[in-house]
């Protein structure tokens, strides 16, 4: 009975969605990404959606995260993110979709979705910009966008989906 209640309790959580992180937030816009120069202001687009996929089981935010990642190899010596560097916090990584298709069906709609598939979508809006994959809407797929009030992105718009299982 417990554990069906635990179960219950984390879609519950993972269902009310995530927290809204913006790269450029005073609070972490001017600190470096792992071993770069590079700030989360200029480039932390997909730490920034990391942290808001995140943001469903913890409370770290972008600046907490990436301190944990460089504490926890969550980076490589060139400042590359590890995927699978998350599965600490209950994340395993399942692939890497090229497809809009393969993308919005992992995540599903937001009546019949499984709740624990998580995606990190990589977009041409702008040059190369990451975005936290929420759920399929109809032709466009749900998103939270760390730099702008973007909700959506459309079929021409995905290059790729970095999709997660979450387990915890």
């Amino acid at each position: 009975m417990l554990k069906k209640l635990l179960i219950l309790s984390m879609i519950g959580v993972i269902y009310a969605g995530s927290t809204q992180y913006w790269a450029c937030d005073n609070k972490w816009k001017d600190v470096k990404i792992g071993f770069s120069e590079q700030t989360l202001c200029q480039e932390g687009d997909l730490i920034t959606s990391v942290a808001m996929l995140l943001s469903v089981q913890t409370s770290l935010d972008p600046k907490d995260l990436n301190t944990w990642l460089l504490k926890n190899n969550g980076y490589t010596q060139d400042s590359k993110f590890v995927w699978d560097s998350i599965r600490p916090f209950g994340y395993k990584y399942t692939g890497t979709f090229t497809s809009f298709k393969a993308v919005s069906e992992f995540l599903g709609e937001p009546s019949d979705r499984n709740p624990l598939h998580l995606c990190l979508i990589q977009t041409n809006i702008g040059s190369n910009h990451w975005v936290y994959g929420r759920y399929r809407g109809g032709n466009t797929i749900r998103v939270r966008d760390p730099l702008q009030s973007n909700s959506v992105i459309f079929e021409d718009e995905l290059i790729a989906g970095v999709c997660y299982l979450s387990y915890s």
